[in-house]
């Protein structure tokens, strides 16, 4: 057994579905009532709050109505979500349609029921869960109506046989008053069939009225009609929400978006001033890689120079090289002369040595000959002092030899050092040449790649001119953005209130 749930008869419970059944929205008065979130609704069937004592009839006709493109009214028991509870509610179905007139979707209104309504549905549909016939006999008042004025006619038929002038007024009036009971219904007919044309249902016009006759039935059509209007004001007070919270959100936004443009100012200024410094930095860096390229120019041409010089310095080395070369020869050979003669110093020497010793000899031999061997010692002496000198002249010939040995030895030395320092000489020339060489060939590439710079430099200043450019053009966009803002924030303030209007309204309209 569950309790009833109660609520707020100012409450308005929507929601949609799709044309299977199937939840696609609900506001927040549903989801209170029925106990569920949005998301647990969403996407599952509508039968989800089904309450089992409602008949199948019920719902038959209710899919009937609206799968045929009619509106249905009826008063339904849902259940809650934990089953505990239940809630009673006059639902307002209405079919909605697509602009090619197809069913799109399913809405449904549904607000509190009075008590009378809701007994009366029990009773009903209890009986009809018991498969109980449930009465539904029209009682015709019109027909009640000309019955009485008939039996008045007929009644003053009688009245007339039995007292004339009592009798022919009251014919008369009898008369009269069937003529004007006939006039009315006829009005009277006409305003049933408006009231069947707005709803034709007997089984909820005996749920919310509890009779079925002629009164009933405009009664019903004009609970119809008020529960359409109230559908569709509460529909509309629930988009109005919708309208009037998103317009909020907008607002907000909106405002938060001119804040940022106006902050984005501050910083588009920022870059306009380091775009200009670096237009002005670039302009510099242009120039100073044009002075590098002329110093490198300079550089080349000089270093050229000096691998010319060094050329002409490595071909004299090897020129001295080959001069200290022939020379080292020429002095060796003279060394080996010398020594030659040395050999045939020797040679007179000893030749000298013996000349004498045979002067020498000669004179003693002239002195043991006495007056007789006077003339050869004459000769003697003469072969023994030409002896001595040439001793003399051999051995200053020696010494003088020996000091151009020596002298030679030492030339050889420095030749050979002055030879060695020349080959090292060109070495060095040639090390330095191939230094030269790198360096002029770096030269030239850092010419080059300073020439290169200075191009792309100058391209990049046109590129930060244009930037420049650019960075103008934003902030004048920006500033037409902002107030555009302005402007779409300001409409959006007047929607908020435009909507809390419109709010007003349909709360005044729906209590």
């Amino acid at each position: 057994m569950t309790t009833n749930r109660n609520f707020s008869s100012k409450s308005n419970l929507i929601s949609t579905t799709d044309t299977q059944s199937y939840i696609t929205s609900a506001n927040k008065d549903f989801c209170d009532v029925a106990g569920f979130t949005l998301d647990e609704m969403k996407g599952k069937p509508h039968n989800l709050v089904r309450h089992d004592d409602m008949p199948k009839q019920a719902f038959k006709q209710l899919w009937d109505y609206v799968q045929s493109g009619k509106s249905w009214m009826g008063v339904v028991k849902n259940n809650c979500k934990e089953g505990r509870e239940h809630y009673w509610v006059s639902a307002f179905v209405t079919p909605i349609k697509n602009e090619n007139g197809e069913i799109s979707e399913y809405q449904s209104v549904r607000t509190k029921p009075d008590d009378e309504q809701i007994q009366r549905a029990e009773s009903i549909y209890a009986s009809l869960k018991q498969n109980k016939k449930v009465s539904m006999f029209r009682f015709e008042w019109h027909l009640l109506s000309i019955f009485l004025w008939g039996g008045g006619l007929l009644l003053s038929i009688a009245s007339l046989l039995y007292g004339e002038i009592l009798g022919s007024v009251w014919s008369a009036v009898s008369i009269l008053g069937l003529f004007l009971s006939i006039f009315q219904r006829k009005r009277f007919s006409n305003l049933t069939n408006v009231s069947k044309s707005v709803y034709d249902n007997p089984l909820m016009e005996k749920v919310y009225t509890g009779r079925l006759d002629d009164y009933s039935r405009i009664e019903l059509a004009l609970i119809m009609k008020n529960s359409e209007v109230r559908a569709i004001s509460a529909r509309a007070l629930d988009s109005s929400v919708l309208i009037n919270n998103n317009a909020k959100n907008d607002f907000k936004e909106l405002k938060g978006v001119g804040d940022d443009l106006a902050n984005q100012f501050s910083g588009i200024d920022t870059i306009a001033s380091a775009v200009e410094e670096l237009g002005h930095s670039m302009t510099d860096v242009a120039g100073g890689a044009s002075k590098v390229s002329d110093v490198a120019n300079v550089t080349s041409s000089l270093s050229q120079d000096g691998l010319a010089n060094i050329l002409d310095l490595n071909s004299k080395i090897s020129n001295l090289s080959l001069e200290l070369e022939s020379v080292e020869n020429i002095v060796s050979s003279v060394a080996s002369s010398s020594l030659e003669m040395v050999k045939i110093l020797d040679v007179i020497t000893g030749i000298s040595d013996q000349i004498n010793l045979l002067a020498l000899n000669a004179a003693i031999e002239a002195a043991r000959a006495g007056d007789a061997g006077r003339g050869f010692a004459v000769v003697a002496d003469e072969v023994r002092e030409l002896a001595s000198k040439t001793k003399k002249s051999t051995d200053e010939i020696n010494s003088m030899i020996g000091t151009l040995n020596d002298s030679s030895s030492l030339a050889v030395n420095s030749i050979s050092s002055g030879f060695s320092l020349s080959k090292s000489c060109l070495t060095a020339s040639n090390l330095a040449n191939d230094s030269l060489k790198g360096i002029t060939e770096s030269v030239l590439e850092v010419s080059n790649l300073a020439d290169e710079i200075s191009e792309l430099v100058k391209e990049q200043v046109s590129v930060t001119h244009e930037v420049s450019s650019r960075v103008v053009d934003i902030r004048e966009s920006a500033n037409t953005t902002l107030n555009r803002s302005e402007t779409v924030a300001h409409n959006a303030q007047e929607l908020v209130s435009s909507t809390d209007n419109l709010k007003g309204l349909m709360k005044q309209f729906l209590s």
